[in-house]
């Protein structure tokens, strides 16, 4: 049986309360792009290197009408939009822009900034990442989108799901918010007398195995069972629900949701995720709108980044404190939104329909992470990546000054369509790689 390694962690604001203590006061300064040549040429090193030995990509497939779409420069300024199935991707698309010789610009979650004592947060902003807090009008941030749109010296790069959604293949709605910043930007060339548009292209990334990963599969799936103490029961996929049906009921418990009678196993992953976010909501003392989960999901995260981020500026010492020890308080919430979010798009015979390695592994990945915080290698993998046609936001401009809400709306369907294609079609190239089935 090939040996596991743990991948990193998935991204959260805070570990500790302690964490949150140290880093409450330094979290709200914003953290520019400080674009440094050295340290991206090291990096155009580095990072195969990473993605080999770190993430098992061997390799990342791209067609040269994708390379000929990304290395087209114009006068107008462009946005890659990117989905997010993987904690992989940024580095994916570093890969991608060194193989046109092209810098981006990349903006990120604030919170990711203090990662390793700061370190990650430093080498971000050397290779052209600056940060965005969620959840407030960052107005620094903002600006400086608007600048880097304005000054088009750089693609910018952002990840419109806004969360890293683990599925191939599955798009969560993309955030408006960066068609909204696309228009400030165009508004300011307006006012410069020098209007020109702003571009959306959208960028599809998928992740197939390659070989056979059967193996480091059957070694999750044992160590799940051992933490639920489950006896190995049937094939592997029936094992699989067995540890999910599991995780499900030991949920409810801690929840104190009991389940509506006769409802499917679907349905109760529903009921308890809004059970989940409304305990949420009601701790924050906000009313959850009725939408849909992630719309949920995303209202109450940004809440919570409310509360966390809040600045204290013009504080009394004391009341500094007082509000620490509230924001503190908070600190585990965070927990519960990722659990939510984790289990998003999941449902019963999720694995069944398609029974490959593929699919396993992103359960599994699931779970582990519910777990132990972190999910294990599985194996090697190839990224796919399609770069679709451009939106153009100009043609869209007269609309936008009559009714700004709508036509952003409107453009972020249309992008949500764009997208999805994008990505169906850099599926669609992996399918030459072999799907082994699991039995």
């Amino acid at each position: 049986m090939s040996q596991q390694k743990s991948i990193r962690r998935p991204v959260t604001p805070f570990d500790s309360v302690e964490q949150a203590r140290q880093m409450r006061t330094k979290v709200v300064d914003f953290c520019p792009p400080k674009d440094s040549p050295i340290a991206k040429a090291i990096a155009s090193i580095v990072v195969p290197w990473r993605l080999r030995n770190r993430f098992g990509v061997v390799g990342v497939e791209i067609s040269k009408e994708s390379l000929r779409r990304l290395k087209e420069r114009s006068e107008d300024s462009e946005i890659l939009a990117v989905n997010h199935p993987s904690d992989r991707d940024p580095e994916i698309i570093f890969h991608v822009g060194t193989r046109v010789r092209q810098d981006y610009n990349y903006l990120a979650a604030r919170e990711v900034f203090d990662e390793e004592n700061g370190k990650r947060g430093r080498m971000m902003q050397s290779l052209g990442c600056y940060s965005v807090v969620r959840g407030k009008p960052d107005r620094k941030s903002f600006e400086t989108t608007k600048r880097l749109l304005v000054e088009n010296k750089r693609k910018l790069v952002i990840y419109v799901e806004g969360e890293i959604g683990r599925q191939n293949g599955v798009l969560m709605p993309v955030e408006p918010g960066s068609i909204q910043l696309a228009y400030w930007a165009i508004q300011e060339m307006d006012k410069q007398k020098k209007l020109r548009s702003v571009k959306i292209r959208p960028v599809g990334i998928t992740y197939r195995y390659v070989g056979d990963i059967r193996a480091n599969l059957e070694s999750s799936l044992s160590s799940l069972e051992r933490e639920l103490n489950i006896a190995p029961q049937g094939g592997k996929y029936e094992r699989l629900r067995s540890v999910c049906l599991a995780t499900l009921t030991a949920l409810q418990k801690q929840y104190q949701q009991v389940p509506t009678e006769g409802a499917s196993i679907t349905q109760q992953v529903k009921d308890l995720q809004r059970h989940i976010l409304a305990r949420v909501g009601s701790i924050l003392q906000v009313t959850v709108p009725d939408v849909s989960i992630l719309d949920q999901l995303r209202f109450l995260r940004n809440k919570l980044d409310e509360h966390i981020y809040k600045s204290e500026e013009n504080m009394s010492n004391y009341c500094r404190n007082l509000d620490r020890e509230a924001a503190e308080e908070l600190v585990c919430l965070y927990k519960h939104l990722r659990r939510v979010q984790v289990f998003i798009a999941i449902y019963d015979g999720y694995v069944k329909e398609t029974m490959t390695q593929d699919r396993f592994a992103e359960v599994l990945d699931k779970l582990e992470i519910e777990f132990f915080g972190a999910r294990s290698l599985k194996g090697k993998c190839v990224a796919f990546v399609h770069v679709g046609e451009a939106i153009d936001l100009l043609n869209s401009y007269d609309q936008y000054k009559t009714d700004a809400r709508v036509t952003v709306a409107g453009l972020a369907d249309e992008l949500y369509t764009s997208l999805s294609s994008a990505i169906k079609l850099a599926d669609q190239e992996s399918a030459r790689i072999e799907h082994l089935t699991v039995e």
